[in-house]
């Protein structure tokens, strides 16, 4: 069960006109918060999943909060008949955030929200190999058929960073500055890390890293 096919059907009609040129915008943007790569990048596939998936979760498009609000707005009625509203629904209600992994399964991971604090079990359609109790990972959780699901693009923090990000985050809510933006800056720090690796993990996700101008 997986909502993949369910956004590429809502974002068929980004390739063409002025909708493409909202796309080359909103990849700007999502440049500027979490970070720009090449083709070439080895991580690519994993930001550009993750950039579609802002994209029609997160981005405001012609009067509406994202490109999914957009087409539910303009399909309503059929959406209605196909008996598949509820899907469409689910999908407007996505959660971006930064979660530590409690434990797993059967098929089911218990992620804590470091940033909100909510807890979820979350049903994973993808393979997660090598995941482990206490790692942390930027992810989307998709309401999808009653069920809660796990986003294709994740990224996974580095084991060492993992300590500094929980310093990082209780700096933040400490002096107010906490936000979901954090899920941006952290993204920005892990594409930092795999950019530069022979820079100390301190000195990216730390208070005092270049970084966090961008981010306050």
């Amino acid at each position: 069960m997986s909502y993949l096919p369910y956004l590429e059907r809502i974002l068929a009609g980004y390739s063409t006109g002025d909708d493409l040129e909202v796309v080359m915008e909103a990849r700007s943007v999502f440049g500027e918060l979490s970070g720009r790569v090449s083709e070439e990048d080895p991580w690519n596939e994993t930001f550009s999943q993750l950039f579609l998936d802002w994209f029609g979760f997160d981005f405001p498009v012609a009067g509406h909060p994202s490109p999914v609000h957009r087409f539910v707005a303009q399909n309503l009625e059929a959406l209605m008949e196909q008996g598949e509203l509820s899907i469409f629904r689910g999908l407007m209600c996505t959660h971006r955030s930064v979660f530590e992994v409690g434990s797993w399964s059967k098929g089911q991971l218990y992620l804590v929200d470091i940033i909100g604090m909510g807890r979820y079990r979350v049903f994973h359609p993808f393979p997660l190999g090598g995941i482990q109790k206490g790692d942390i990972i930027d992810a989307r959780i998709v309401p999808l058929k009653g069920v809660l699901t796990l986003g294709a693009g994740i990224i996974f923090h580095p084991e060492d960073s993992v300590g500094l990000i929980h310093e990082l985050v209780d700096r933040l809510r400490q002096d107010g500055q906490l936000s979901f933006k954090v899920v941006h800056l952290l993204a920005r720090m892990n594409l930092q890390h795999l950019q530069g690796p022979s820079l100390k993990l301190r000195s990216i996700y730390s208070p005092k890293s270049f970084l966090i101008r961008s981010y306050t």
